[in-house]
């Protein structure tokens, strides 16, 4: 025999003894495995089972970011439409904020304008007020010789009162004189003939001003008869260059004499006092 073909004979043996050992393996094995595959094929409905219900819960969820997209989507859409309204809205805020500006700079240019017009006005008023204290201080003065005049009017007017006085006094006193000498001339009357100057005026000084129940006011004063005073005579009271009021007498003594007050002064609150001065003349 070849040796190739005894070569054979012993592979196809050997063959043989295998095949035996593996169907006696698996005739041994084959429930095992029946029961594994019947284990795997449960295990595996399971997760086709489980499987089903990760797709229909990932199908839910799809369709739950579906709809999430979508609504992002209408978000987005409604962004956008904010977004343009906002920009919109800023162009309009930019067109606001440039006529703000320009309307500040003219503001601005105004309250240079109205402070150069506050400059002149001030200025304007310091001279107003400047020429309001010149005419107040003219006017102050004006008033004060217009005081000076009224007192010098007054004054003038006392004394032409005075000067009144003493020529109705000097009157009386030439018709007296001339009633004298014309008595005097007269030889028929027994009486004495005196004869008196009626240029002499008498100056004297009140002694004693006295209230009585009638209301009047009796001034005495510090010359009588033996003076030249004599009932009726008229006198006026005088304080420097002040007229203070007239007297007319009413008592005559021997070195005094009582008149009563028939003239006061023109100025208020002025009154005979004691220590004025009597003027008059001899009638």
């Amino acid at each position: 025999m070849h040796i190739v073909t005894k070569v054979l004979v012993v592979f196809c043996a050997v063959l043989s003894v295998l095949l035996a050992a593996l169907t006696v393996t698996y005739a041994a094995n084959a429930s095992t495995l029946a029961d594994e595959a019947e284990a795997l094929r449960t295990q595996l409905d399971v997760q086709a089972g489980a499987n089903s219900a990760q797709a229909s819960a990932w199908e839910s969820a799809k369709r739950n970011l579906e709809a999430e997209r979508d609504a992002l989507l209408a978000d987005r859409a409604g962004l956008r439409t904010d977004l343009s309204r906002a920009q919109a809205g800023e162009r309009q805020a930019r067109a606001d904020l440039n006529e703000v500006e320009q309307a500040s700079e003219l503001a601005e240019s105004k309250v240079g304008q109205l402070a150069a017009t506050v400059r002149q006005q001030t200025q304007l008023l310091a001279a107003l007020r400047d020429e309001g204290e010149r005419l107040r201080t003219e006017l102050l003065e004006g008033s004060r010789r217009e005081i000076e005049l009224v007192e010098r009017i007054t004054e003038l007017e006392n004394s032409n009162e005075v000067l009144t006085q003493n020529i109705r006094a000097m009157r009386e006193q030439l018709a007296e004189a001339r009633r004298t000498m014309a008595s005097g001339m007269n030889p028929a009357s027994g009486d004495s003939v005196q004869t008196f100057d009626p240029g002499v005026s008498i100056r004297t000084r009140v002694i004693d001003v006295t209230d009585v129940d009638s209301g009047e006011r009796l001034v005495v004063i510090d010359e009588g008869s033996s003076g030249g005073v004599r009932d009726g005579m008229q006198f006026d009271i005088v304080r420097g260059d002040l007229f203070v009021g007239s007297i007319e007498i009413v008592s005559v003594e021997a070195q005094t004499a009582v008149g009563r007050i028939t003239l006061g002064s023109t100025e208020a609150g002025v009154t005979v006092e004691p220590n004025d001065e009597a003027l008059s003349s001899i009638q």
